[in-house]
């Protein structure tokens, strides 16, 4: 439309704050003192998280999650927010691809070359542009050299398992738990029965074995992660009659197991003793599951009460802190700052 357009006419006073209304609502508030005192500290208030729908749940695969940082956890996990860093190669989908890669080939208990390579084929599916996309060819070498090295490991402890194991279930789901109105409830990745009934539990981590492993001396009740003993928890409260007997992750950036095996109160070995021992087996084994069981039931006590509760307050002195990208919304920045302010100040 040529020439000017109608005027547009507000009355000031529609524009104004009106009395006793703040012209710029302030992100945070501060308390000041009167005429002539020295100001407070800030007060900076976390952000309220959106209250869950439905029931609550807590996952036991994320409690290690839950554990590191309540509020990063609410972040990826209720608030589904991302904070993954933009680029070609996405981490996750890769990670999926391997996870279903080592779930064929259990299931087909063949891990030559020709059976890796079908599986790997099989499992580009969930994420074809790792396979096609030129620019992520030496990514798909170093991918592709990762699962046959597992691979290989996986058959060296297939020799040793197949002749124990009366059945072997792969992303079995198990038994749940109410934990104070908090639905506890986790998957295994893989399963392996013993002809005693007992268990050996499997979860398939593309990370490096240092993420996962402990041995008998090291230092700390707690290990690096409680996932799969907390799988053990839940296993062992429905049916005290068919323990877990070990776990173990499948580290597949080393190609290697972390395995935490039980012993009976006289100190004899579970049925998974020794399975990770020779035949050139690549793994870090102890025998503390059975201490690691009881402190997965605490830490899912602990985190059944955060969920319950609705709270879920940021550590700000978390490892994963480094790995982060929710630190503008849990204001680490400004309260480290003001650390820093308070030190100088001293």
């Amino acid at each position: 439309q040529e020439g000017p357009g109608p005027d547009i006419r507000r009355d000031l006073g529609d524009l104004l704050p009106t009395r006793g209304e703040a012209a710029i609502v302030p992100p945070e508030s501060r308390l000041t003192g009167g005429r002539g005192a020295d100001a407070a500290a800030p007060s900076l208030r976390t952000p309220d998280v959106a209250p869950e729908r439905g029931p609550k749940v807590l996952p036991v695969s994320d409690l290690d999650l839950l554990r590191s940082c309540p509020f990063r956890f609410a972040c990826l996990r209720i608030l589904k927010l991302d904070d993954r860093q933009p680029g070609l190669f996405r981490a996750d989908m890769a990670g999926k691809v391997a996870h279903t890669i080592l779930e064929l080939l259990s299931r087909g208990k063949t891990y030559d070359i020709d059976a890796v390579d079908r599986c790997i084929a099989e499992g580009y599916r969930d994420y074809p542009d790792l396979r096609d996309d030129p620019r992520l060819q030496p990514r798909r070498a170093r991918f592709e050299a990762m699962l046959q090295r597992t691979a290989y490991s996986m058959r060296l402890l297939e020799a040793k398992l197949a002749p124990l194991r009366t059945d072997l279930r792969l992303e079995v789901p198990l038994p749940e738990a109410t934990v104070g109105g908090v639905v506890v409830k986790g998957t295994c990745d893989r399963m392996d029965v013993f002809a005693d009934g007992s268990l050996l539990l499997f979860d398939f981590k593309s990370g490096s074995l240092k993420r996962y492993a402990q041995t008998d001396k090291s230092r700390g009740p707690l290990p690096p992660s409680l996932q799969l003993a907390a799988y053990a928890w839940l296993c062992d409260r429905a049916d005290p009659k068919a323990p877990v007997a070990g776990a173990a992750y499948v580290c597949m950036a080393d190609a290697a197991f972390a395995a935490s095996l039980r012993k009976d109160p006289g100190g004899a070995e579970s049925a998974a003793g020794g399975i990770f021992d020779g035949n050139g087996i690549p793994s870090v084994t102890n025998t503390l599951l059975g201490a690691h069981i009881p402190l997965a039931g605490e830490e899912i006590a602990r985190g059944a009460a955060i969920i319950a509760s609705g709270r879920y307050d940021p550590d700000h002195d978390s490892q994963d802190c480094r790995i982060c990208g929710f630190q503008t919304l849990c204001r680490r920045s400004d309260r480290r700052r003001e650390d820093s302010d308070d030190a100088a100040d001293e």
